[in-house]
């Protein structure tokens, strides 16, 4: 407001002298029609401040018309080339670049020179100061709740809250009761209601108070490594925003995933078969999402992907035939920071159960004329003796070591089958297993 006033006293009084170099110079208009007057003079023409966005007037008397005009700082203060009346009016622009001179906390302002000359070459300047005039105030100031063992804390962290204070002003002036909506643009975090702590999500509105301040509160998700967060300020009345940009301190990013476990072993039940099973594995220590990939065709993943933190994957192993001495599944998450899983297959200690005992060939069929017939006896018990027994009284058995015969015997000793053709059953067995061989032959043969 002092900025403001003193603007309004010197314009006044730029105008008034102005009026009087008139007409001292001019005699009651004589000057005016010939353009000649008195000595030059710029007004304002030192200590005054105007706002970006709002226009801004100087007067020029005295000297010969048309004057020309030089900012020194044309894309701030963009002044006309030429004027042929005794005042101009700029619109400034809001300074990207501040004066050295100005210390944390005051007004953002940049100086700028004003020169003026008249067609006889008469020179004036004047030092003017233009100020940052954003309508959310000159940016916002983080307090946050980390820790640190010396020095200021960050303006957030991995894990902790931030205060956010926020003084929306306009034209130099705190604006009270001025409703402003923050949104995440980017960052791990969320806004909390400052009432109750409640989650508000990716976006909180807020009100200035009578002093013209308002905060918002943000909790950043932990375990996140340091990055920059962006947070985007709305005055909801206007739709104007500010993207405010803030530093995050997280945790030290690895060198390396942490797996767990990182190693499985798998033994087969019998010295003859390779291991076999299924296991699963979380990724500790990187940033989602995390991606998985075997190199072995024996190891198969169930999921090549994992968007949580920590990553979970699981695999199987399912070929007996194969033994794998670690064999790897490489993890990686989104920075290409890797970890291995190795995973070994070994054959079992015990002794292989026998092979099943069985027959070869699996029936028989025998005739009028093709009395007899045989088959040998496999797996099973390889030192047990095999013994062989039927109920069909038409056949004879011979046991010869693992080969049976079979002898079909007709009751009336003919060579004409008579039907139907009837089946026999005969059954082998290693004392541990029976095995059952179906024999085909006529009712009899007449």
């Amino acid at each position: 407001m002092k900025f403001q006033s003193l603007r309004t006293s010197l314009a006044g009084s730029a105008l008034a002298l102005a009026a009087a170099l008139f007409l001292g110079s001019c005699g009651g208009g004589g000057g005016a029609a010939n353009n000649e007057g008195g000595n030059l003079v710029l007004l304002p023409n030192l200590g005054v401040t105007y706002y970006a966005g709002v226009p801004a007037t100087m007067t020029v008397g005295g000297g010969r018309r048309p004057y020309r005009v030089v900012s020194s700082q044309p894309g701030i203060f963009p002044v006309p080339d030429e004027v042929n009346s005794n005042s101009f009016t700029v619109i400034p622009g809001n300074p990207g670049v501040i004066d050295d001179s100005v210390q944390v906390g005051q007004l953002p302002i940049r100086s700028v020179t004003v020169q003026v000359t008249d067609t006889e070459n008469n020179f004036q300047q004047a030092i003017i100061t233009v100020a940052q005039n954003f309508i959310m105030g000159y940016g916002l100031t983080y307090q946050s709740n980390c820790t640190v063992a010396v020095g200021t804390p960050p303006q957030a962290c991995a894990g902790g809250e931030t205060l956010i204070r926020i003084e929306p002003t306009f034209n130099g002036r705190l604006v009270p009761h001025r409703t402003l909506r923050l949104e995440i643009l980017r960052g791990p975090l969320v806004f909390l209601y400052a009432p109750n702590g409640a989650v508000a999500g990716n976006t909180v509105t807020v009100t200035s108070d009578e002093m013209g301040r308002t905060f918002a509160i943000m909790r950043v998700d932990s375990g996140v490594p340091t990055q920059f967060g962006i947070i985007r300020l709305i005055d909801v009345e206007t739709g104007m925003y500010a993207d405010q940009v803030f530093s995050i301190t997280g945790v030290a990013t690895a060198t390396q995933l942490e797996i767990i476990p990182d190693e499985f072993t798998f033994t087969g039940a019998f010295t003859n078969q390779c291991g076999t099973g299924s296991g699963s594995f979380l990724v500790f220590d990187g940033l989602p999402p995390y991606t998985a990939t075997s190199s072995f065709g024996e190891v198969t993943l169930n999921n090549t992907t994992s968007d949580t933190n920590p990553g979970f994957f699981t695999f199987n192993v399912s070929n007996p035939n194969v033994c794998l001495t670690d064999a790897t599944i490489i993890v990686q998450d989104s920075r290409l920071v890797r970890g291995t899983v190795t995973i070994t297959t070994e054959a079992g200690s015990n002794d292989p159960p026998p092979p099943a005992l069985r027959a070869v060939p699996t029936s028989l069929t025998l005739s009028c004329t093709v009395t007899s017939g045989s088959f040998l006896v496999a797996g099973g018990d390889t030192t047990a003796t095999i013994n062989a027994a039927t109920s069909d009284p038409t056949l004879t058995l011979l046991v010869a070591g693992r080969t049976v015969t079979v002898t079909y015997t007709s009751p009336s000793g003919g060579v004409t089958a008579v039907p139907p053709t009837l089946t026999g059953t005969v059954s082998v067995t290693d004392g541990a297993s029976v095995v059952s061989v179906p024999v085909r032959h006529p009712t009899d043969c007449i």
